[in-house]
């Protein structure tokens, strides 16, 4: 493999005519190699034309260079110094051993006055062009379909030829260990196909030489391989393959297959919807000739309802042979819905009682969904029924998450059932409303019962329930506490969703909400007291107050009034409400006073935010005061209302006046009921001496046969007294 290598500066010049024109000098080939195989050796040889050796140029100044193909940088250009020798006084060589693809480029020769000097191009160059060479073929896998059917067989390169247009294969195959055996019908570079049963003869083995040619070179791999066809079974896959409920969670699979004749292993796995892997169930063997109609089965019970399954069956050959599985075939099924095993979740408290009213009265109760691993299917509806009578009292979609009906006014346990298409709940939730007049939540609970909340940016990232004690001494009993809370429906005060709960712990006065919750503001929060001794629950109460608890502004309170007296003054004011949209709890308010024009000290006074107004003491009389008043958030000043004027009043005329008035009171307040007195008692007289004439009248129309009987001394003394009328 030689040829002539022209070398040339690929920076300087483009063609020969160039260099004759610069330099005066003609140029000369290189021999060497042009195609060389990949771990062989690379040899080029460069000499000077005659002119530039009598111009005192040697071999000695003559340098190799190399520059990759057009795929790489333009200033990959090397200088092949340690692999340059001298051949002569006119020639020199470059030797590159066990050659790689990155060899592959164009080499150029110059000379110049010290090494890797390019002065002067001695010629130009072509590519020297880097293959591998041929390899025998690796991993034959041949697959003999159904034993008689086909055959196929495939293998792999070693390598990645680099021009595989000059690479060709050849394939052979025999009976028997020989040269001259068929060609292949179908051949590729990496695959042999004998498709049907005149092509394939389906002996027992086959030879088969594969040859790798170098068409270029003519190198030639060859490699001969034994195929032992009753090993490279390949069964085609089953067929009829089918899945029907044999029974409640109970799934038969059933199959077939075209060969019926021979041995075959069946492989049955299984994998629920939401899983990635198949698990093997089964191995099933047999001959499908010796089954009732050609059919085999298999039955896997223990399945859930409403819950959807995934089916595989394939197959391998039996007996004596062996080979490879066949391509799997699927099959799906969804078990049949059965009843619920519960009914939805609910809990104590969950609830809202109306007043009660003519012995009735409207309540609502908030659900949550079945547990899933309950539903046994698609739960459409719920029902509601009171547990003594067995009477249903309400039914509505699943999905709506609260009933309202009406109830009596004493206290009733309900059931709740959830339905889907294999009936109600095999056991309801249940529930205990009492009577209506022991719903209510305490008043000191409703007051203090709030929602702190922590947010980054518009994030909440933290909510806690909180309130204060709400039993007073001697009136104490066990309970418990649970905390509530559902997607509110705004503007309205309601639930949209179902509704989630947490139990808290008594004796505590403040609990964590453990809930995944972006934005506190969207939800509803409540809470229930439960009487643990007589297992009887309040209804929910809905807070108004959510607040954050870092907030940056606290209002002043609002409407600021003063009511003078002559050595007080009383402050009233609007206080400010905890709310949604403000977001700010006040837990205090400072009264704030001071003599107007005078450089006293402002006197102050914390007052609860239960209070909306203070009474100002020991002011002097006749005299003008300044007062405000601040909120104040944990221990956070809030904004204080603008100062405001009263004037307390005189001493003595406020005195006189007060005492007056008191006395015009009571006066009044004396004729009053002496006048109501004496008319009760003078009409009471009138009725008692209309009905004595009427007495006598009765008598006097009898005549003289009556006489009254003479009374004895017993009789007088249990008669009754006459009335006396004062």
């Amino acid at each position: 493999m030689s040829s002539s290598i022209f070398c040339m500066d690929l920076e300087s010049f483009n063609d020969l005519g160039d260099l004759a024109d610069t330099f005066g000098y003609l140029t000369e080939s290189i021999q060497g190699d042009s195609y060389v195989f990949v771990g062989s050796k690379l040899k080029l040889k460069c000499t000077l034309p005659d002119n530039m050796w009598m111009d005192g140029w040697s071999s000695k100044d003559i340098s190799f260079y190399h520059s990759w193909p057009s795929n790489h940088k333009p200033d990959d250009f090397r200088c092949l110094e340690a692999q340059t020798s001298v051949d002569s006084q006119t020639s020199a060589s470059v030797v590159v051993e066990n050659v790689t693809l990155d060899d592959a480029g164009t080499y150029t020769c110059y000379v110049g006055r010290s090494n890797c000097s390019r002065q002067v191009v001695v010629g130009i160059g072509t590519d020297v062009f880097i293959e591998y060479p041929p390899h025998n073929v690796t991993n034959l896998i041949c697959i003999v379909r159904d034993w008689t059917e086909s055959m196929k067989c495939t293998w792999a390169h070693p390598v990645e030829y680099v021009d595989a247009k000059n690479m060709s294969v050849t394939l052979a195959i025999d009976t028997m260990m020989s040269k001259t055996g068929k060609e292949c019908p179908h051949l590729t570079k990496t695959s042999c196909e004998w498709r049907n049963r005149q092509e394939f003869l389906a002996a027992s083995k086959y030879y088969l030489q594969i040859n790798v040619t170098n068409s270029r070179t003519h190198d030639v791999a060859e490699k001969l391989f034994t195929v032992e066809t009753l090993k490279s079974v390949q069964p085609s896959p089953v067929t009829g393959l089918n899945v029907k409920e044999s029974a409640v969670g109970c799934a038969k699979v059933t199959w077939s297959h075209r060969i019926k004749s021979r041995w075959l292993i069946f492989r049955v796995r299984h994998r629920a919807k939401q899983e990635e892997e198949f698990q093997v169930l089964a191995n099933v063997t047999g001959k499908l000739e010796n089954s009732e109609d050609g059919i085999l089965s298999y039955t896997k019970c223990g399945l859930d309802p409403m819950t959807s399954h995934e089916f595989a069956v394939d197959c391998y050959p039996g007996g004596v042979s062996s080979g490879y599985w066949s391509r799997a075939q699927t099959t799906e099924i969804t078990t049949a819905q059965t009843a619920p095993d519960e009914g939805p979740q609910i809990t104590e408290g969950s609830y809202l009682s109306g007043p009660c009213s003519n012995g009735k009265r409207t309540v609502t109760l908030h659900f949550n969904d079945v547990r899933e691993d309950a539903r046994n299917g698609i739960i459409t509806t719920v029902s509601v029924m009171v547990t003594e009578s067995g009477k249903e009292i309400w039914r509505g979609p699943s999905d709506q998450y609260f009933a309202t009906f009406q109830l009596g006014c004493e206290r009733v346990v309900l059931q709740l059932f959830a339905h889907n298409k294999g009936g109600k709940s095999k056991v309801p939730s249940q529930i205990t409303i009492p009577s209506a007049d022991a719903t209510g939540v305490p008043l000191l609970l409703q007051e203090s019962f709030s929602v702190e909340m922590i947010r980054e940016g518009n994030i909440t990232t933290e909510l806690r329930a909180v309130w204060h004690a709400f039993l007073k001494d001697g009136n104490s009993f066990p309970y418990s506490l649970t905390a509530f809370w559902c997607k509110r429906n705004w503007p309205l005060k309601e639930c949209m969703g179902p509704i989630f709960w947490q139990l808290i712990l008594s004796g505590n006065t403040s609990w964590p909400i453990s809930a995944n919750i972006t934005d506190a503001t969207d939800y509803l929060y409540g809470i229930s007291l439960q009487n643990t001794s007589t297992q009887s629950s309040s209804q929910i109460f809905w807070t108004n107050c959510l607040y954050d608890k870092f907030s940056s502004y606290v209002p002043a309170p609002s409407s600021i009034e003063l009511e003078p007296g002559s050595e007080e003054i009383k402050v009233r004011w609007s206080p400010v409400l905890c709310s949604y949209t403000m977001n700010t709890k006040v837990d205090g308010y400072i009264v704030k006073w001071q003599k107007d024009n005078s450089n006293e000290v402002v006197m102050e006074e914390t007052v609860p935010n239960s209070v909306s107004s203070y009474s100002i003491e020991k002011l002097q009389a006749d005299t003008p005061y300044l007062v405000t008043v601040q909120s104040k958030s944990s221990n956070q000043l809030g904004q204080q209302a603008a100062w405001m004027q009263a004037v307390t009043f005189k001493k003595t005329s406020s005195s006189y006046a007060y005492r007056l008035s008191i006395g015009l009171s009571i006066s009044i307040s004396l004729l009053v009921v002496f006048k109501i007195c004496f008319l009760i008692l003078f009409k009471r007289y009138c009725q008692k001496k209309k009905k004595v004439s009427k007495d006598i009248e009765k008598v006097q129309d009898l005549g003289k046969s009556w006489r009254p009987k003479p009374m004895t001394k017993s009789r007088i003394s249990t008669a009754k007294k006459p009335y006396l009328l004062l």
